[in-house]
C-alpha cells in the first residue's frame, strides 16, 4: 500500500482537505496487514485476495498485474510469446519471490521466474525495468507515466491472462459508510482510472 498511497492517495489529499474543512485524515502508509478493528481504523485499502475475516469489503477496481519491459530490453533479448519463454528472460521480482501467477484456461498457474536482480519494494524493480534490466509484473496504475513517455511497453503473453488482485476498501463493520469515507473513496476511485 506504500506505493499506492504515495502515487494515488497522496496526490488527492490536498484537494480533499481543502474542499472538506471538517475532514481529518491520519494516513498510515503501511504494507503490512493491520487489525483495523483493534486499531480503530475507519478504512483500509488492500490489494490482495481477501480472506473471510468478518470485515466488510468493497471492490474498488480491478488490478491486473501485466508484464512490462523497456524497449531496450526487448531489443536485446526479444519478446517472450509464451509463459514457457519467461524461463529465458530476466523477470524482476520482490526479494524471495520465485513465481509469477497467471490464469490459464480460467485456472491459476504459477510460473517459476528469476533474475539477477530483485528488490524488497516495487520502486526497486520498477526502476530496474525502466533501465532495461528485465521484465516486471506491475499494476497498470503504477506505470501510467512510464507508458505515456515510452520508457515501458506492455508485453502480452499468448494464451494467459494476469491474476487479478483487485483493490479493495475494507471497513471494520457493517454500519453504513460514513459520508467522510464516501468522499475519500469516490475521489480515490477516480484517481485509479
Amino acid at each position: 500500500m506504500g506505493r499506492l498511497g504515495r502515487k494515488r492517495i497522496m496526490p488527492i489529499i490536498g484537494d480533499l482537505l481543502h474542499e472538506n474543512p471538517g475532514l481529518k485524515i491520519d494516513l498510515d502508509l503501511n504494507d503490512s496487514i493491520v487489525d483495523i478493528v483493534a486499531s480503530g481504523v475507519d478504512l483500509a485499502i488492500r490489494i490482495a485476495p481477501l480472506k473471510d475475516s468478518g470485515l466488510i469489503a468493497r471492490r474498488l477496481v480491478d488490478n491486473p498485474k501485466l508484464i512490462y519491459a523497456a524497449p531496450s530490453y526487448l531489443e536485446r533479448n526479444g519478446t517472450p510469446e509464451t509463459i514457457d519463454d519467461l524461463e529465458h528472460h530476466e523477470c524482476l521480482t520482490f526479494t524471495n519471490f520465485t513465481h509469477w501467477q497467471f490464469l490459464l484456461n480460467g485456472k491459476e498457474r504459477s510460473i517459476r521466474v528469476g533474475s539477477r536482480f530483485s528488490s524488497s519494494g516495487v520502486d526497486g524493480f520498477l526502476s530496474a525495468c525502466v533501465s532495461g534490466l528485465g521484465l516486471a509484473q506491475l499494476s497498470a496504475w503504477d506505470v501510467k507515466e512510464e507508458l505515456a513517455n515510452g520508457s515501458l511497453v506492455p508485453v502480452h503473453i499468448h494464451g494467459v491472462s494476469p491474476r487479478d488482485l483487485a483493490i479493495w476498501a475494507v471497513f471494520p463493520s457493517r454500519r453504513q459508510v460514513l459520508p467522510k469515507l464516501r468522499v475519500f473513496l469516490d475521489r480515490f476511485q477516480r484517481s485509479l482510472v
